[in-house]
Formats: structure tokens, C-alpha cells, sequence
């Protein structure tokens, strides 16, 4: 096993297939969890929305109870009024208290006068005159209307409570006020009664964001059944109820924790509404599942590991042999591998390694090729044009014909940097490049001399030949309209040529002169063509 881990081949092999390992793990665990915690927020969110619907439904039969009850009180004492023949009858409040005594959803009823005075209530009339003639639920009875408050504090207790009222008739007119208080700790009761236990909580908070009572998982206090103010809530859910909207949203709750929340708002009670699933309740069963999955993929990993490595030391073994072939390659000139047959598909490798060594040798000359180019334009670089103007000059003498060199340089070529970018500076030369090469004929030599210079050893036979192709790239600059990320761009370009006999000049002579008569053409104003002076 030592002597496996010794080999980098071996190393890098068992690597990727152990790395391959966890990775197909990781991406099975990955896919379980999040195709499961999707499943389990889209049935949360269900569940939360169908809660919600069904506390508020629950409440809506609640408070339909309520007033039914006050409708049956009402009608009660109507009925003994007429028979008395008095607005009041003379055993009104006992009568009164049989009756609470029926419907104890009540913590209290109160008899009221069109003033809106107390006359008596659950335990008879008041010690002191009770003016509620500022409440609404009075207010609308009196006007003939039954009614039901928003929730309010009680004066005396200081809990939370809301009232339904209905007005009193005696003869078709109304004589009176009948008004039930209920503790908003009854609702409370009927939330705890659907059920939702340790799954999750239940808010109800009044207009101003204010929780006025919670379940008994909520992380507050339901300060419903205390005299207590209750705190502001802060989150999406309570801001969204209370804005009259409903819907459902995931988002962090109070406890900070994760809650997938319904919320929704009781105009009747003027309350809003949210209940709130915990995710950590929800996701517990996906939690122990992957527990079960990861000491079976932990197993199954171990096993995977073992079979990488037995794998990976087959395929390296017969590979190590022609490795060490292959490791001869710096001190002889691309060997062929001389290796016995073997019947397998090492025959193939060994026959593979001797075609790249021939293909090696191939490329040498190819990678000599593109070393000698400009990796911007592809034409030859300085150092080439200057080894092909040698050739040419001595290749030249046994002819005893003229060698000409052009040298050019575009003209105010920084500007075109400054003003439109490198990349459009690039965008220019790559053009020009390709402009002088379809402006020349076969046998010219072009090369980018460096920066924005050009070089080109010319295929003429006499300077007039060597002037008339200068000028014809200079006409065809001038009237290129070169085009980057749709911006025209134009330039122009100075030009300077030598032509001698190679007998007269050498290579540095004859690119002298021609970079004088480039310097000559600049200071003439450029955008022209200057001969060299010889």
C-alpha cells in the first residue's frame, strides 16, 4: 500500500474517485433535504393558511353565538316588559341573572338607560352612577342597531374584552340598552381548542401592532388574562395583518427563530391574526431521516473508498512502467517505446505514446512558427522581419536585384488609446494589420515592428514600385473607417522606405533608412510617404 501512495498517478487517481465519492453523497443528501424541506414548507404553508381560515371561521360562529345569546336575552325581557306593562318589569334583574346564569360566555351584562347610565348589572345595580355613554356599542344600540365592539380595556380590570350590545323595545320603541361583556381570554380558549399545540403559536394584536392575546405556546405572555399591556410585535406577519392584508409568508419570528406565519385580519373585532408554525417542528422528521442516511452513506462510503483504491491500484500499476519510459524523453530525442505485447490495452497506450512522440517533433516546428508571430495581429514579430531581412539581403546578392524596406506608424496613436480605449487601440492595429497584408502581393514580408510600427520587406524590383505600394496603403488607411463597439474611428499613417542593392547596404543600414524617412514623414505632417535619402 506504501508503495502505492508513492506514486503521484496512484495518488491523484484515488483522489478523484474519493473526491467523486463524497461528492455524489453530498449531492444525494443535498437533493433529499431541500426536495423534502420543499415538500415540507409547501404543506406548512397549507397548513398555516388552513388554521388561520379555520380559527377565524371559528371565531366568526363564536361571535354569531354571542349575539344570538344577547338576541334571546333581549327578546326575554322584552317579553316580560309587555307582559308587565312596564319598560322595566319588577323582577327585571332576577330574571336578568337567570338568564346569565344560562349563557355563562358572559363575564358580564349590563342593563343601560337611553343616557347611557347603568341601571343594573350581574349583581344588581351599581353603588355609584356608571356612565357608559361614550362606548360605541352603546351608541349604535341606542341608534337601533345591534353591535359588536372592537376589543377594549376595561375600565375596572384593566383585561382585555369587547362587548355586544342590542337595543331594548318596549311598544316598538326603544327604552333601553342590553350589552354583554366578553374577556378576550375566551378567545383565547377557543384557539387553544383547534389543536395547533406544540406545533406552533397564535397572536392576536389590535391596530397599532399591540399583542393583545396569545396561545399558550407563543413566546409572550397573553396578556388577555392580566391587566398587563401587552408588547409590540415587530415582524412580516403582524405588519401584513395589520395592514388588513392576509396571505402567508416565511420569515423570523419574535424568538428569533425560523416560523412559516398566516396572517389575516377580524374586521368584526378590528384584531389582527397570525399563527405561526415553528420549522423545527416541521422539519424534525427530514432531521432524523438524515441522521438514519448519513451513518448509512458513512458505511457505504468507507465500502466506496476500498473499491476506488483496489481500482485505482490496478489501472496504476502497468501505467508506472511506461511512465518510467517516458521519463527518459529529456535525455534522448523523443524515444519510441520498446515494450513487450501484452495483449491488453496497454499494447494501445505504448502504440499511443510513440505517434505523440512523433507528433511532438511535429509541433516542435509549429510552436517555433507561432513564437515568431505577434500574438495580437499574427503577423511575424521584430526580431523575425530582422532575421528574414538578413535572408532576403544575402539571398539578394546572387540575384543582384534591389531589397526594399517599408517602415509605418500610424499616426497620433495615443489619442486613439486616450480617447476610445486600449481595446479600441488593439481594434485598430489588428485592422491595419489586416489591411496591409490584402494591399500587398505575394512575396511580401509583414511584420508588426512594435507598438503601433509596422514593417514590411518588400517584393519590388525598383523604388517606383516600392513608392507606388506605400502609397496605396496609405490611401487605404486614410479611407478606412475602423469600427469599435459601433464607434467609427479614423486614422492616418506615415510611411518611410529604403531601397538599395545589397551590395550598398546591409540589414541595419537599410532599416535605418527607412526609420529616417519614417521620422522625415512625421515631421512633415504626417499621413504621407517620405523615400530614404541614400
Amino acid at each position: 500500500m506504501k508503495s502505492m501512495f508513492r506514486s503521484r498517478l496512484f495518488r491523484q487517481q484515488f483522489l478523484v474517485l474519493a473526491v467523486l465519492t463524497v461528492f455524489i453523497f453530498a449531492f444525494m443528501v443535498a437533493g433529499i433535504y431541500f426536495r423534502t424541506k420543499s415538500a415540507i414548507e409547501t404543506r406548512e404553508t397549507g397548513l398555516a393558511g388552513f388554521y388561520r381560515d379555520a380559527v377565524m371561521l371559528a371565531l366568526q360562529d363564536w361571535l354569531a353565538e354571542r349575539e344570538s345569546d344577547i338576541a334571546w336575552m333581549a327578546s326575554i325581557l322584552e317579553s316580560d316588559a309587555e307582559r308587565a306593562g312596564t319598560p322595566l318589569a319588577p323582577d327585571a334583574h332576577d330574571r336578568f341573572k337567570a338568564l346569565l346564569e344560562a349563557k355563562d360566555s358572559f363575564s358580564d351584562a349590563l342593563l343601560l338607560d337611553l343616557e347611557g347610565n347603568v341601571v343594573f348589572g350581574r349583581s344588581g345595580p351599581p353603588a355609584r352612577k356608571v356612565s357608559l355613554a361614550d362606548r360605541d356599542y352603546f351608541q349604535a344600540a341606542r341608534e337601533g342597531r345591534a353591535f359588536v365592539s372592537g376589543v377594549f380595556r376595561n375600565r375596572l380590570t384593566g383585561r382585555y374584552a369587547f362587548a355586544v350590545s342590542r337595543p331594548l323595545r318596549y311598544r316598538g320603541e326603544i327604552r333601553g340598552v342590553l350589552a354583554g361583556t366578553v374577556l378576550l381570554a375566551d378567545l383565547v380558549r377557543i384557539v387553544e381548542s383547534m389543536g395547533l399545540g406544540s406545533l406552533g403559536s397564535v397572536y392576536i394584536t389590535d391596530p397599532e401592532r399591540r399583542l393583545v392575546a396569545a396561545s399558550s405556546e407563543a413566546d409572550f405572555r397573553s396578556p388577555a388574562d392580566t391587566a398587563e399591556e401587552g408588547p409590540v410585535l415587530d415582524n412580516l406577519a403582524v405588519r401584513e395583518a395589520v395592514a388588513r392584508r392576509e396571505g402567508v409568508a416565511k420569515y423570523r419570528g419574535e424568538s428569533g427563530r425560523t416560523v412559516i406565519g398566516a396572517y389575516g385580519w377580524c374586521p368584526r373585532l378590528n384584531l389582527g391574526m397570525v399563527v405561526e408554525l415553528r420549522s423545527d417542528q416541521a422539519y424534525l422528521p427530514i432531521t432524523r431521516l438524515l441522521e438514519f442516511f448519513a451513518q448509512f452513506a458513512a458505511g457505504l462510503l468507507v465500502l466506496q473508498l476500498v473499491l476506488a483504491y483496489a481500482l485505482s491500484a490496478r489501472l496504476i500499476r502497468p501505467i508506472r512502467a511506461l511512465a518510467e519510459a517516458a521519463g527518459t524523453l529529456e535525455e534522448r530525442e523523443y524515444p519510441e517505446v520498446q515494450a513487450p505485447r501484452t495483449n491488453t490495452e496497454l499494447d494501445n497506450l505504448v502504440d499511443t505514446f510513440n505517434r505523440m512522440a512523433k507528433a511532438v517533433r511535429d509541433r516542435e516546428g509549429l510552436l517555433k512558427e507561432s513564437a515568431a508571430r505577434d500574438s495580437l495581429t499574427g503577423l511575424y514579430n521584430h526580431a523575425k522581419i530582422e532575421e528574414f531581412l538578413d535572408f532576403e539581403i544575402r539571398r539578394s546578392r546572387r540575384d543582384d536585384r534591389p531589397v526594399c524596406f517599408v517602415m509605418m506608424d500610424i499616426d497620433h496613436f495615443k489619442s486613439v488609446n486616450d480617447t476610445f480605449g486600449h481595446q479600441a487601440g488593439d481594434t485598430v492595429l489588428k485592422e491595419t494589420a489586416g489591411l496591409i497584408l490584402r494591399s500587398g502581393r505575394d512575396g511580401d514580408i509583414v511584420g508588426r515592428y512594435g507598438g503601433e510600427e509596422f514593417a514590411v520587406i518588400l517584393n519590388a524590383r525598383s523604388s517606383g514600385e516600392a513608392a507606388a505600394y506605400c502609397e496605396r496603403i496609405r490611401k487605404a488607411v486614410e479611407d478606412t473607417a475602423f469600427v469599435h463597439e459601433g464607434v467609427e474611428i479614423r486614422v492616418t499613417i506615415s510611411l518611410g522606405y529604403s531601397c538599395a542593392l545589397p551590395s550598398a547596404l546591409g540589414p541595419f543600414e537599410l532599416i535605418r533608412a527607412a526609420d529616417k524617412a519614417l521620422y522625415a514623414a512625421k515631421q512633415a505632417g504626417r499621413n504621407r510617404v517620405v523615400a530614404a535619402a541614400l
